[in-house]
């Protein structure tokens, strides 16, 4: 999430940034192409995920302080 009509967000912390993005994507009209890949601060959830999604193309993981803007 870059920005809302309010203005720029890319200063704001992370969890603050995903939620306004949830609540963007939660007001698209069904169905929509448009989704929120899934987030955890839970270290073996994302160990977990990481070594299922190999197979289906998924190539990485991405981790990111939910502070840091």
């Amino acid at each position: 999430m870059l920005a809302l009509p309010s203005g720029d967000v890319r200063g704001r912390p992370y969890v603050e940034q995903r939620a306004m993005m949830l609540g963007v994507l939660a007001g698209l009209p069904l169905p929509s192409r448009i989704q929120a890949v899934s987030a955890t601060d839970e270290p073996s959830v994302a160990q977990a995920w990481y070594d299922s999604l190999q197979d289906t193309g998924v190539e990485g993981v991405v981790a990111k302080l939910g502070g840091s803007p």
